[in-house]
Order: structure tokens, then C-alpha cells, then sequence
């Protein structure tokens, strides 16, 4: 359906990311929407780095913590150079 919509399929499937991308189906993933939002100007970094930081502590989350702990460094950064 997203392909045929020409659309972006938001996805934290593994199995449904690997599908969709060989089929030539963008796929975004929960760390890039919060800095989609971020970077549209929708939530503010630090309400982002707030997200990432729930999503973090959060024992369910299945993001690998390290990437979870590299944007929340790369939207730090972003707010000392404002």
C-alpha cells in the first residue's frame, strides 16, 4: 500500500523494514520521526531529547539504547550551538 501511494511506511518491524525496503518502499523508524518532528519545527529539541530519554528508560523499548543515546548527543549539541 505505501508503494503504491508512493508513501513512507512508518515501521519498528524489522521483517516489514527489510520487505519493504527491497521493494523499494521508504521506511522510517520511531528515532527518525521524533527528529522529523524536530526538524520541522514541531517539537522543540529539548522536548525531543524528552522523548528520546522516555523512550530510554522505558524497559519495553526494543531500540538499541545506543542509538537512542546518539541522538539524544546529537540534539545536546544542537543546543549549545543555539
Amino acid at each position: 500500500m505505501a508503494r503504491d501511494n508512493n508513501a513512507i511506511l512508518a515501521t519498528g518491524d524489522n521483517r516489514l523494514k527489510t520487505y519493504s525496503e527491497s521493494n523499494g518502499v521508504k521506511v522510517i523508524r520511531t528515532l527518525g520521526i521524533i527528529k522529523l518532528m524536530k526538524d520541522n519545527n514541531v517539537i522543540s529539541t529539548k522536548k525531543a531529547i524528552n522523548a528520546c530519554t522516555l523512550l530510554k528508560e522505558n524497559p519495553k523499548t526494543r531500540i538499541p539504547k545506543n542509538d537512542i543515546e546518539e541522538l539524544i548527543k546529537e540534539l545536546k549539541k544542537e543546543l549549545i550551538e543555539i
